[in-house]
């Protein structure tokens, strides 16, 4: 039988997810109540294309579990990073991205 690739582990953080855990993991962060992130509409605005759409839903996820994050460890970036198995600069540069930090909160929200 030939290998058709569906039954690989997942590549992504430290690659210790089964693919199919990784969907369960995805599915029940999107599910909403912990998160507060809401399901994958079932329909999308037609004049954007695949690039755009995918674009918006990405950013909107990053802002959101960056958020999420952030509050589980009050503004704390390194303890949020190290929880997100992220690089505490890349952490930074995505809550500044998404003006969850700036001048004046002292790096905490």
């Amino acid at each position: 039988m030939a290998d058709t690739g569906t039954s690989h582990a997942f590549s992504g953080l430290d690659g210790s997810l089964a693919r199919s855990e990784a969907y369960d993991t995805a599915a029940r962060l999107t599910g909403g109540a912990a998160t507060g992130l809401s399901p994958v509409p079932t329909e999308f605005d037609p004049a954007l294309s695949y690039g755009q759409t995918r674009s918006a839903f990405e950013a909107e996820f990053e802002r959101r579990y960056v958020s999420w994050l952030l509050e589980r460890h009050h503004g704390n970036i390194s303890a949020a990073a190290r929880e997100a198995r992220m690089d505490r600069k890349h952490l930074h540069d995505l809550a500044k991205k998404h003006g969850l930090r700036g001048r004046g909160t002292n790096g905490r929200r």
